[in-house]
């Protein structure tokens, strides 16, 4: 931070400082014009950028769609998290409503931030990472977190060494320039980029096995690998019934190949309430038996 605030080439009024020494008696527009065309590697970020295309293009095996949906959706719901987190009532628009979130109790979607509001705290990379373990770890949470933030779209991402090799690269990249323009902070700049590339590393290795030592686990497997059976999530609808039931089908629709064949299909009315009536006081007494 203080190396930040003494090196940023901007005025104290918020205006970039056009006679900045690292501008070595340039003009502000030769230099960064010549730093734009000659001096920044875009063949490297032209692959992340096609690295990260090819991620957000990826077909959704999961929840259908393309997975730049799902993560927009994602970006919804942590929005709507921190709005709740902050105090505030998050207004979801009427496509919004009855989202999963809804389906758990309201701590899984706050979170505690008052220790790091207060005065002159700066919070560690250890403090922020334990809190985010400690709050993964709630077993009642953990179908939130599966569903919202590690999908399958998630889990090709995290899972790309070709994104993760980019991603390095262009970050290296990026340090470089950093050193060309403040030579005599090298140590320093490699020093922070070192260490920052750590905590990268290690919360890419807990991404792709999270696992918490009171037993609550988390399946990262990429779109192209995924199935019901390996999320253990089998019929959705099952157990339900009435109302529920046919909001739940709905929502998870089945192939009629794949789906078993219900002895109340094909009825309306009063005789679906009969059937349904039946077939749940036999399912109470085969659960009986």
């Amino acid at each position: 931070k203080q190396w930040y605030q003494r090196r940023v080439p901007i005025t104290a009024g918020g205006a970039f400082d056009t006679s900045a020494p690292y501008l070595e008696g340039a003009s502000f527009k030769n230099y960064w014009v010549n730093m734009l065309g000659e001096r920044i590697n875009f063949e490297n970020i032209r692959v992340l950028l096609e690295r990260v295309t090819e991620n957000m293009c990826e077909e959704n095996t999961q929840h259908g769609g393309q997975c730049y949906e799902y993560f927009y959706r994602t970006v919804t719901h942590l929005y709507q998290w921190y709005l709740r987190t902050a105090g505030l009532a998050p207004s979801p628009s009427k496509r919004g409503r009855g989202s999963i979130t809804d389906e758990f109790d309201e701590q899984c979607s706050t979170f505690d931030v008052s220790t790091y509001m207060e005065d002159d705290y700066e919070p560690s990379f250890s403090d922020i990472r334990d809190a985010v373990v400690e709050k993964f770890c709630v077993a009642e949470c953990s179908g939130l977190y599966q569903e919202v933030l590690l999908g399958c779209c998630t889990a090709t991402m995290i899972q790309d060494t070709g994104l993760a090799d980019a991603v390095l690269v262009v970050a290296d990249d990026i340090k470089d320039l950093i050193v060309d323009i403040y030579p005599d902070d090298e140590d320093y700049i490699d020093e922070v980029n070192t260490d920052y590339l750590d905590y990268a590393e290690e919360v890419m290795g807990m991404l792709r096995d999270p696992t918490c030592d009171n037993g609550v686990s988390y399946n990262v497997v990429p779109c192209a690998d995924w199935t019901p059976e390996e999320f253990g999530l089998g019929n959705p609808c099952e157990g339900l019934s009435g109302k529920k039931l046919k909001k739940c089908e709905k929502k998870n629709p089945v192939d009629a190949g794949d789906a078993d064949p219900s002895p109340c299909a094909g009825l309306k009315g009063k005789k679906l309430k009969k059937c349904e009536k039946k077939e749940k006081k036999k399912n109470k007494q085969n659960a009986r038996l």
